[in-house]
């Protein structure tokens, strides 16, 4: 009994500890920042850039780029 009281104030009570969890923002950026989400990223900032420069250049700019390979 001595035994038992001396290791349960030693080492403490025999319990399992929760696995670790990620916080939720660290999930979230894994999933906005990984590769494929990166190259999406710059690809649709690119287009904007465009856009941007035509909508900025020109008088009635086209809805959409199609139309200037024609």
């Amino acid at each position: 009994m001595e035994r038992a009281k001396y290791t349960l104030e030693r080492d403490g009570p025999n319990e399992l500890s929760p696995p670790k969890t990620t916080p939720e923002w660290v999930r979230l950026c894994k999933h906005m920042f990984n590769w494929l989400n990166l190259l999406l990223w710059t690809a649709s900032c690119l287009c904007f850039i465009v856009f941007s420069i035509h909508a900025a250049t020109l008088e009635e700019p086209p809805a959409d780029d199609v139309s200037y390979i024609a």
